[in-house]
């Protein structure tokens, strides 16, 4: 074994990941507004639609911005002759 891989990913893989962060919280977001809407309609308790927002919030930082740069971080990677070694580092 040749050592740790040294190379870092693209940092355009930010911009993937982002982007797949960003189609769950549509999908997320569609669900929540069915929600509310439901809340609305039945007139159910009014307390649980701020709950969602905060949570529809934490969940858009969470996925596009916090995961994806720490995936970005934790992975590397090393092309040898034969082989490439594909490394998730737990720093």
């Amino acid at each position: 074994m040749n050592g740790e891989p040294g190379k870092r990913i693209s940092e355009r893989a930010l911009s993937v990941w982002r982007i797949y962060g960003m189609i769950g919280l549509a999908v997320s977001f569609i669900v929540f507004a069915a929600i509310i809407v439901l809340i609305i309609v039945f007139d159910g308790p009014k307390w649980i639609i701020p709950m969602l927002i905060i949570i529809l919030i934490g969940e858009g930082y969470f996925f596009i911005f916090f995961i994806p740069a720490l995936r970005w971080r934790r992975w590397r990677y090393e092309v040898r002759e034969q082989e490439i070694e594909i490394q998730k580092v737990l720093r």
